[in-house]
This record gives C-alpha cells, structure tokens and sequence, in this order.
C-alpha cells in the first residue's frame, strides 16, 4: 500500500510539472564538464571572473545549443549561449533602465504606464541588440521586445509564469 501511494505521489509530481517551452523545444540542466570541450570552453571564458552558476542544453528546431548563466565578480547576472562548435550565439545581460538608449528607455516607460519594470535584458543576438523588459501592471505580467530604436518588437503574457 505505501509503495502504491509514494507511486501515484511520484507520478503525480511529475504529471503537473508546468511546461514553458515552446513546441519544438526543449531545455534540461546539464554539467559543464559534459558539454562538447569547444562549448564548455567558449562558456568559461565568458565566465573569466565570474561564476558560472547555470548550465542548460537547448534544442529548438533541431539544433542544440547550450545556455550558462554567469554571475560576474560585480554581480551582474549574464546568460550566455553558444553552439557545439563554441561559437556565441546569443548574450543576455540584466541591465538598469537608465542603461538602455534613450529611446528604449521612452517606450518603457510608456509601456509600463501604471505598473512596473521587474526586470531589463539586453540581447545581443546575430550582431542585433533588443531589449527585453518583463512589466507588471493590475495583477498581469508581460514581456515586452523593444528594438534599438525603441519600437515594439513582441509581447508576450507571463502572467502565472516565472520569468
């Protein structure tokens, strides 16, 4: 009987896990030391200084890529992906909203208009840099992809989501 119970527990559990990946992807926690020498070793020197304190393997459409999260000597909070071969694909960094360009900075505040910004990322991806700021207002939350130029560029609704 308690071997039934700590079953149906178990799969219970693992049955309402929630699911925030989009379909095609998938994300699972892995070591650095298992990922290909190339990639670990592009993460590391992305890391000189700081701690690596995060690691993901990312499959979206077939191809993998691995994701740190890297918290630098200063305490700034990074994430930084690169592909097998160790080449960078993507560098998020958590930035205060008087870091972002002045029009960026505009259409934020203009977005969250009654509500507040929890948190700012600027993403640097295929030579592109787009600013991401997850905004809470009347119980709701949102993320929202600005270009450089400050113009909406996706919303996405978080509510009941963890960043």
């Amino acid at each position: 009987m308690k071997n039934h119970i700590i079953a149906a527990l178990f799969a219970a559990a693992f049955t309402t896990i929630p699911v925030s990946v989009k379909a095609g992807e998938s994300e699972k926690a892995v070591k650095l030391s298992d990922l290909p020498a190339a990639a670990a070793a592009a993460l590391e020197k992305h890391a000189a200084g700081g701690q690596i304190v995060k690691v993901e393997q990312d499959e979206e459409n077939g191809k993998i890529s691995f994701e740190a999260k890297i918290k630098s000597a200063a305490g700034k909070i990074s994430e930084v992906s690169v592909n097998a071969a160790g080449k960078l694909l993507a560098v998020e960094d958590v930035i205060e909203l008087s870091a972002a360009p002045e029009a960026v900075r505009t259409a934020i505040e203009k977005e969250a208009t009654g509500g507040k910004v929890e948190k700012l990322e600027r993403v640097t991806e295929d030579g592109k840099t787009t600013y991401e700021a997850l905004i809470s207002a009347n119980a709701k939350r949102r993320e929202v992809v600005f270009s450089s130029a400050g113009k909406v560029v996706e919303r996405e609704n978080k509510t009941g989501k963890k960043d």
